[in-house]
């Protein structure tokens, strides 16, 4: 079990599952067209860069460097390639658990949220592919998963408004389990516990 949630246990409350997202692919759960897309929109966006800063240079008769050149090819690269990145950062590093008291969301190491399992209000599965599937968990009773990115989510939960811009950790209002191998076992957990 991961330490910090080791440290957050309160007396006589105990783990009763514990999970992490299943493998998948960066191209999975309908995001192979939009990282295609993104992947043109960069590419694209590399090639005006790099022509600005060349008739720039020319202009202000100033020598083209290749290190201008690298940095307009890669800024570009990097936001076409984030999606993957938080793929990976999900498949390695996110750590779920449900105690008898709350859900815990490590989405990475430094980011801890948790949910009060009697504040829950809302819990849907969404399936995904090879058997796994994602339970989207909320305290709003009216939210609907189809209106949420789910990785989006999962990597970074939906915090309350009065949260701190950019908090790393405190209470969840939605979170996602990304990509669980047998979803129902948790769904049983969080619904056993509303």
């Amino acid at each position: 079990m991961d330490s910090r949630i080791k440290n957050q246990l309160a007396p006589g409350e105990e783990i009763v599952w514990t999970g992490k997202p299943h493998p998948f692919s960066a191209k999975s759960g309908g995001y192979a067209k939009s990282l295609n897309t993104r992947a043109i929109i960069c590419a694209i966006a590399a090639v005006v860069l790099i022509a600005a800063y060349i008739i720039a240079a020319k202009v202000s008769s100033v020598n083209v460097s290749i290190i201008g050149i690298i940095i307009c090819i890669l800024v570009p690269a990097y936001i076409a390639m984030s999606p993957v990145f938080d793929a990976r950062r999900l498949q390695k590093k996110a750590t779920y658990a449900v105690s008898n008291r709350r859900l815990f969301v490590m989405p990475d190491e430094k980011h801890f949220y948790t949910m009060d399992l009697d504040e829950i209000k809302n819990i849907q599965y969404a399936g995904a592919e090879s058997g796994c599937g994602h339970v989207i968990v909320s305290t709003d009773p009216s939210l609907a998963a189809a209106d949420l990115k789910l990785r989006k989510v999962a990597i970074s939960p939906v915090l309350p408004e009065d949260a701190a811009a950019g908090a790393t950790q405190g209470k969840a209002k939605t979170v996602v389990l990304y990509n669980l191998q047998n979803p129902e076992e948790v769904m049983g957990y969080l619904q056993s516990a509303k």
